[in-house]
């Protein structure tokens, strides 16, 4: 990731003025991405929060032992979980331990918010609690919400209706970005704002101890740009009929809108051209995996040489933007095509495309009939079957909205006792490996063998939870509007992040609420993170088999870890400065291991046809080899510290063990249109060949499983990264 799920080199990115996950930053990236969320109707019922069945009899069942090992270890890992677990139908993609702990998690969000929330209607509740129970009130009031329709959005659809000229519509959207699209989040289809998205993160060439605006594409609706541009002929069919089915979806949500079906009709045709040609002029997920690349520290007159015939005075003013020259331009060529299509295209387009990105980005949030209706487009896209319920919904709300507020007490109530110490002493083992593979790389020379680990001995740590909570008394919350609430939190955090601009970074803040399920590398921070979130069962346990642990979040530890040495990450110093630290003959060393990574994995078919993009996903993948490889090595000293560790499976061996608890964290079942999505955008490989595609790399998986040479997971041939 900047995180274990989001860039090349870093699990998570801020986008100030942003929409969704990956519009348009990708120097991060997490270990799992986010399901998408919906909302219906729901039961008032409380089913207290258990901790899920986890430890060893559930790796065990997670087992099939009719499965050769050595021939397809995923189905032999997970073959037994697979066969007892079906795919929910709220939930495009299900697995094993990410989905377990979220829906642990989620459990123990709901139990929180509801007292909470009667704490709220009976007054004379602390702020926080009170803020926190107006917010998840006024999200659960669905009669409130269906008796307000889309009044919420009149004054924003009234500067839209107002725009007199193209000089207001950048004033206009300037004002919409910082208002409706002022917090990045992972809930839902991507909502990314319109034309294109403004973000606040270090200076990672020039200072990356100082903030610098950033300008980056965005626009689109639908999640993949190749999801616009079907190749012609037989081939481009089904992406034909997806444009064709998501045209009329826009002609129904303008309709629910407000809009006569003619016209909607009209504006919906409109709206996919205009998409269509931001597509056409949008980098790709692999090019937008390249920093130095896409660094163009160009500043506000900048951005007026590179986008040319745009107001953006007008825009800076709307949006509460300084002129700074602290601004990266991070996709140029993109932002000029759009700059022309701003100026060719008649007002009245523009003005319909900014309707419906404005009903788009807000729909989850609206009455039921919008809800349900933008429901449908994430049907059609990741092929999920139902809506979850809305209980789930608005948790998830509160927790991107007011991770401050709810984090403090879902620490207390789940992340308890010794196991931050526990979980800190793994991770510093894990590093210690890493360090320790050094010199017996024969591909790395002691000038560069000694700066990385610098690199490792200055990286930082941050587990659980922050030190200090920030509080929300910038946000206007009650328990009767629940898009006021929404856009307040929104554009009370675009102001925040807008005022950090040319200001120092702050190293102490944390980059993912605490309840998430998930983790993260910042290259510019140089550290890794561990929310509360994910240390969990299955992936870690006080109380369950230490060497389930190392297989499980100690992997996961080292994934982080070893995205500061990604085909990406490895460009940042020790101070998190993107430069070329490493000795020309040891790049070149190292991009050549990275070429046999990229074919390994371009070789797996994930469906019928369909392979993964091997450059796609490179970065995590190479993640993976070294967070498996460390956390093993990692996990042998540890047991030789005990003098040995006694088997905690019957018929296995210790070393078998960590290999399955690895590759448990992977089972998963993915809907076919949600598999194919995630090929064309997603930098992570599809599970089965997580769990496998490391190991095949290690020689030690072999020994432990006894493996002869050339079976699956014993190639004659393997690649050696880290």
């Amino acid at each position: 990731m900047r995180g274990v799920i989001a860039k090349s080199s870093m699990s998570v990115c801020l986008l100030v003025l942003a929409g969704a996950a990956g519009a348009g930053c990708d120097r991060g990236t997490p270990v799992e991405s986010p399901e998408p969320a919906s909302s219906p109707a729901e039961p008032t019922d409380v089913v207290p929060a258990e901790v899920p069945s986890t430890g060893v009899d559930g790796l065990v069942a997670s087992i099939d032992p009719s499965v050769d090992p050595c021939g397809d270890f995923y189905m032999y890992a997970c073959g037994g979980w697979l066969a007892a677990h079906e795919r929910p139908a709220d939930k495009s993609r299900y697995g094993r331990s990410f989905d377990t702990v979220s829906e642990h998690n989620e459990a123990v969000l709901r139990e929180l918010l509801n007292n909470a929330s009667a704490a709220a209607k009976a007054g004379g509740a602390d702020p926080s609690t009170q803020q926190l129970g107006d917010y998840y009130n006024a999200c659960m009031d669905m009669p409130a919400r269906d008796a307000a329709g889309i009044s919420g959005l009149a004054e924003s659809l009234a500067l839209i209706d107002g725009i007199e000229d193209k000089r207001a519509l950048m004033k206009v959207l300037g004002q919409l970005h910082a208002s409706v699209w002022g917090r990045i989040g992972w809930l839902g289809m991507p909502a990314a704002p319109p034309f294109f998205i403004v973000g606040v993160d270090a200076d990672y060439m020039d200072a990356p101890d100082q903030n610098m605006a950033i300008f980056s594409q965005a626009g689109l609706a639908l999640p993949s740009r190749e999801m616009y541009l079907p190749p012609a002929g037989p081939e481009g069919d089904s992406g034909r009929a997806l444009l064709a089915n998501y045209e009329r979806h826009i002609a129904t949500m303008l309709t629910l809108a407000g809009s006569t079906s003619e016209q909607a009709a009209t504006d919906a045709k409109l709206v996919l051209a205009i998409e269509t040609e931001l597509a056409a002029a949008s980098m790709t997920p692999v090019q937008l995996r390249d920093d130095q690349a896409n660094y163009h520290k160009e500043g506000f007159k900048g951005l007026g040489k590179r986008a040319k015939r745009v107001a953006w005075d007008a825009y800076f003013e709307g949006a509460g933007l300084p002129r700074t020259q602290a601004l990266n331009i991070r996709t140029p060529d993109y932002l000029a095509a759009m700059a022309k299509l701003i100026d060719k295209r008649p007002l009245a387009e523009l003005q319909a495309y900014l309707r419906w990105s404005l009903i788009h980005a807000t729909a989850e949030d609206l009455d039921t009939a919008i809800g349900e209706a933008n429901f449908e487009l994430t049907k059609l896209v990741t092929g999920v079957d139902q809506q979850p319920p809305l209980w789930k919904r608005c948790t998830q709300s509160v927790m991107w909205a007011l991770p401050d507020l709810i984090g403090p007490a879902y620490v207390e109530r789940a992340f308890a006792g010794d196991a931050k110490e526990i979980a800190n002493d793994m991770i510093e083992r894990i590093n210690l490996a890493m360090a320790a593979s050094f010199p017996k790389l024969e591909w790395m020379d002691d000038t560069t063998r000694g700066r990385a680990q610098q690199k490792i001995d200055a990286m930082g740590r941050k587990i659980g939870y922050p030190d200090a909570w920030r509080t929300y008394q910038d946000v206007a919350i009650t328990g009767a509007n629940h898009l006021g609430n929404v856009l307040a939190e929104k554009r009370a955090h675009a102001i925040r992040e807008a005022a950090k601009i040319e200001k120092a970074v702050d190293k102490s803040e944390w980059l993912m609420p605490a309840p998430l399920v998930n983790a993260y590398f910042n290259p510019t921070n140089n550290e890794i993170a561990f929310p509360a979130g994910i240390l969990q069962p299955p992936f870690f346990d006080a109380n369950q088999p230490m060497v389930m642990n190392f297989g499980g979040i100690g992997a996961v530890a080292g994934h982080e870890l070893t995205h500061g040495f990604d085909d990406e990450g490895r460009k940042y110093d020790a101070t998190g400065r993107l430069t070329q630290w490493w000795e020309p003959q040891v790049s070149e060393a190292f991009e050549q291991r990275v070429a046999c990574v990229v074919e390994q994995y371009n070789g797996y078919e994930a469906a019928p046809g369909k392979f993964v993009n091997g450059e796609l996903t490179a970065g995590e993948n190479i993640a993976d080899i070294g967070g498996v490889k460390e956390a093993y090595f990692a996990y042998q000293a540890w047991a030789a510290e005990q003098g040995g560790d006694p088997a905690v499976v019957e018929g296995m061996s210790n070393e078998q063990v960590f290999f399955v608890a690895w590759a448990q964290n992977w089972c998963q079942h993915t809907a076919d249109l949600e598999l194919q999505r995630r090929l064309l955008e997603d930098s992570h490989s599809p599970g089965p060949f997580r769990a496998v595609g490391p190991l095949v790399d290690l020689p030690e998986f072999a020994q432990a499983f006894s493996c002869a040479e050339g079976t699956p997971m014993n190639p004659p041939d393997r690649c050696e990264i880290w």
